[in-house]
């Protein structure tokens, strides 16, 4: 391979390495309307942690171990969602809007 030939191989692969690749999410049948915040209080004492706050409901979902749709849902409905990954014995956790 002569220079010039290599100098566009050269060129051309750093062209490919540098384009990004764009991948297409799945699109949400429900669009986000604000963030939500995730509680969990110790039914005994009454003692209420913010676990997280600001976040968006597919973030809330993946914590608390449910469909993003079904919590967006509940919160459209009751303003508060269940979180059954932080639910325990003596212990419920919940997502309300902000």
């Amino acid at each position: 391979m002569n220079r010039m030939n290599k100098g566009i191989a050269t060129l051309a692969l750093a062209a490919a390495v540098a384009t990004p690749v764009v991948a297409a999410g799945p699109a949400s049948a429900n669009p986000q309307n604000g963030l939500v915040n995730v509680y969990a209080e110790n039914i005994l004492n009454h003692n209420q942690v913010a676990v997280l706050q600001n976040v968006s409901v597919p973030v809330a979902a993946a914590l608390c171990n449910i469909n993003a749709n079904v919590l967006s849902t509940q919160l459209q409905n009751n303003q508060k969602g269940n979180c059954p990954a932080l639910s325990k014995a003596g212990q419920i956790a919940w997502v309300s809007q902000n």
